[in-house]
């Protein structure tokens, strides 16, 4: 029996919030847990995955431009902010952000950063960008409104990394929002959130444990 579409699109959305129980645990629990709560996500996405194994529809060249130019200046904008004492108090003004704790294991690095990165581009594209856009969409929602609220609901699912976490999660999630609308393609904006989180948890794995 297939999920009804208010119940699956409210499911997965809990399942994104319910994701934050990973973060009191230590080491590499923390990736096992987020691996198992993705695939759980997986399950309940199958029966909607004609459109996961669509063919790829791939936008104009423009697009990928546009994608490269907003990653630089995202990137150079977090690099400016964490150059002042004021941002690290206002991370840990309301509550001390919570960190991914670095990988010692080689074989779970290059996992995480292959597949562990897949599944998150996979299973937070086919919510916010697809899922629930479509959903509010069928409420009557409009667009405007609709890039609002899953922009807000995907980056309150990062609020425990911290405020500025929040901030540039609703930033990223307007930018692919609008991706989406202007190019209809789902595989695009995943890809897109891949190549993102890969660059940046990327620099992040360069000081980790498990290359030493």
């Amino acid at each position: 029996m297939t999920v009804s579409r208010n119940i699956s699109s409210l499911l997965l959305l809990s399942l994104s919030y319910i994701g934050w129980i990973k973060f009191p645990l230590e080491g590499d629990a923390v990736y096992g847990a987020d691996y198992v709560w993705r695939l759980i996500m997986l399950v309940i996405i199958w029966q909607e995955r004609a459109v996961l194994l669509a063919k790829p529809v791939w936008p104009a060249l423009r697009f990928w431009f546009i994608f490269a130019l907003f990653f630089l200046v995202m990137f150079i904008a977090h690099q400016w902010l964490y150059y002042f004492q004021f941002t690290y108090d206002l991370e840990n003004y309301f509550y001390t952000p919570a960190r991914y704790p670095p990988i010692k294991n080689s074989l779970l690095l290059v996992f995480d950063m292959s597949i562990g990165l897949a599944l998150v581009a996979i299973t937070e594209e086919f919510i916010f960008r697809y899922k629930l856009n479509d959903w509010l969409a069928e409420k009557q929602v409009g667009l405007f409104t609709r890039g609002l609220l899953t922009s807000l609901l995907f980056a309150f699912m990062h609020a425990p990394q911290g405020v500025i976490a929040i901030g540039e999660s609703f930033l990223w999630g307007l930018f692919l929002f609008v991706v989406y609308q202007k190019t209809k393609s789902l595989h695009f904006v995943i890809v897109l959130h891949f190549i993102t989180n890969f660059i940046l948890f990327g620099l992040m794995a360069l000081e980790s444990p498990a290359w030493n």
